[in-house]
């Protein structure tokens, strides 16, 4: 891939953009272009990585998804990093097991999140429903 300026303003990354999900994830969640050497955009591409293991999603999927999770919740007085909802997010898939969808678990992460349970509450019933489904 080629490591473009990541234009950390735009709302999305398109599957003709020419810029890393890692790169633009970590830009966006500093709040500034970041250097594609800052270890920020390592430590993101690492966490995009382990997501890819275990959803059936692709990086720059993966990274339009948690921008736009973030967004949700932000929008409803609930600020949660991008980072540690990728962390978060990702955990709990590695719980359940096998290979989940991203999309849906950001749905159910929101909507818990929404009516009121603290994060670990949420994945906890993400968790559990996984589990019961297999």
């Amino acid at each position: 891939m080629v490591r473009a300026l990541p234009e950390r303003g735009r709302i999305w990354i398109d599957v003709h953009d020419r810029v890393d999900p890692d790169l633009w994830l970590a830009s966006r969640e500093a709040g500034r272009d970041l250097a594609p050497a800052d270890p920020a955009v390592a430590a993101t591409g690492h966490r995009l990585d382990a997501a890819a293991a275990v959803f059936m999603e692709k990086p720059r999927m993966l990274a339009n998804r948690t921008v736009q999770l973030s967004a949700m919740l932000a929008e409803i007085g609930l600020a949660e990093a991008p980072s540690a909802l990728l962390e978060r997010l990702t955990a709990a898939q590695r719980q359940i097991g096998g290979r989940g969808l991203y999309g849906e678990m950001c749905q159910h992460y929101f909507n818990a999140r929404s009516q009121g349970l603290p994060p670990e509450r949420a994945l906890a019933v993400r968790i559990e429903r996984g589990r019961a489904g297999r």
